[in-house]
């Protein structure tokens, strides 16, 4: 679990609580046929026989003190950037929002992480954004596209941006934006007054030491 968060209240911007990659997983899962042809069994092996379940073995206790702490304090606006489950599936997500519990009552933006998004069928059937619907209202300029959608945050615009894309071979964890999608996100700039904007996706941009990130992982159309 990834988590970060912006020093107290400044004139500059709203005090934020920045998480990512909480990585639910179940501790049993079902398989249709479609899923065993699918990239959730090379998931499901990840997880279970190459010792992935085990790096994640303290993740409910993480994100429970995670929780208490948020609810002891008061940021202005939640950030959730994607990655609540392992194999994208809908049980997975609705453990995630159990154990967040009532985070989901207060102000926040959510976008998938590749992991949400890691078959088709969970991209078609909404199986993230369902769940982290309070997450996801926004003003959007193109009917019918969820992504790009911005929220007005204390005189700043959160843009959320989806960069999580299926792909076909489970070494492959590269993302993509889109043509569609950067041609809808350069609309909703457009739009927007010009107040401080903070971009919001599940991909970075760079590591924190500044190099790009790996080659198998990185966004593939981060310069467009």
């Amino acid at each position: 679990m990834k988590v970060s968060e912006t020093p107290d209240r400044t004139p500059e911007g709203p005090r934020l609580a920045h998480f990512s990659d909480i990585h639910v997983h179940l501790a049993r899962y079902s398989f249709s046929l479609g899923d065993l042809l699918s990239k959730r069994l090379a998931g499901w092996a990840n997880l279970r026989l190459a010792g992935r379940g085990w790096r994640f073995r303290h993740g409910e206790k993480v994100l429970r003190a995670f929780t208490q702490d948020l609810a002891e304090s008061s940021p202005d606006h939640l950030v959730f950037s994607g990655d609540a489950g392992c194999l994208g599936n809908g049980p997975e997500f609705d453990l995630a929002r159990k154990r967040l519990g009532d985070l989901l009552k207060r102000p926040g933006m959510a976008v998938p992480g590749n992991h949400d998004h890691l078959i088709q069928k969970a991209v078609d059937t909404l199986e993230f954004e369902n769940r982290f619907a309070p997450w996801q209202e926004g003003t959007r300029n193109d009917t019918g596209a969820l992504y790009p959608f911005a929220q007005r945050v204390g005189g700043w615009w959160f843009i959320a941006v989806n960069s999580s894309s299926p792909t076909r071979f489970p070494w492959d964890a590269k993302g993509r934006v889109g043509a569609g999608q950067l041609g809808r996100l350069e609309r909703l700039l457009d739009s927007l007054d010009d107040s401080p904007r903070l971009l919001v996706t599940h991909y970075p941009a760079l590591l924190k030491d500044g190099s790009p990130e790996w080659r198998s992982r990185r966004l593939l159309d981060l310069d467009q």
